[in-house]
């Protein structure tokens, strides 16, 4: 899974670097900008160039994991979250720094696991009854949320702000909102084991 992450990556690095130039505009634009985010896709790293006077093409990556493991009523739980993507935009600006920008998530790989477990022998409570584990087939499961059944998925965002430096300012925050078009999550629960009542 971390090598299409990779490619995809260095494929929208490549066609960053390719658009510099700035189409053969006649009039100089800003070349190159980058920064750093937090989103629902996770931690991100974007950059983008010039396309016109009031466009740009952007492009940027996504990460974040979190794990979490606790006990509760005999119980142990597990959970895993990874989320991994990369997309790429044409912003359009309109005016006042507001855009509108089509794009792409070119890859996903965003998921979220978890495990539930109960040793052989050992009481645990649902709702309120309590049941022991059989020690000879103890109560074991997992869930997982897979959040890229397309790997690739069209997104529609509008914000404020611009990566590139237009009024001389090198510093700056945007504001951005949207929608990516991913489909349903796949989702699977696997439960094996027995139990009795305690």
């Amino acid at each position: 899974m971390r090598i299409p992450f990779v490619r995809a990556t260095l494929l929208l690095s490549v066609l960053i670097a390719i658009s510099l130039p700035g189409f053969g505009q006649s009039e100089p634009l800003p070349r190159f900008g980058a920064g750093a985010k937090i989103s629902t896709l996770g931690i991100g790293i974007e950059a983008a160039t010039a396309v016109t006077v009031q466009s740009n093409v952007r492009g940027g990556v996504n990460f974040f994991s979190y794990d979490r493991s606790f006990s509760h009523d005999g119980i142990d739980y597990g959970a895993q979250l990874r989320l991994r993507s990369v997309e790429a935009h044409y912003d359009w600006f309109l005016g006042r720094g507001f855009h509108v920008s089509p794009g792409l998530l070119v890859y996903n790989a965003n998921r979220a696991e978890g495990s539930a477990s109960v040793p052989g022998g050992r009481s645990f409570t649902l709702g309120s009854r309590s049941y022991v584990s059989n020690p000879a087939n103890p109560i074991k499961g997992t869930a997982e949320f897979d959040f890229s059944e397309r790997k690739v998925a069209p997104m529609i965002t509008f914000g404020i702000g611009n990566l590139l430096r237009r009024s001389g300012r090198r510093f700056s925050v945007g504001f951005e909102a949207g929608v990516v078009f991913q489909g349903q999550p796949q989702a699977s629960l696997k439960l094996t084991g027995s139990a009795c009542l305690a």
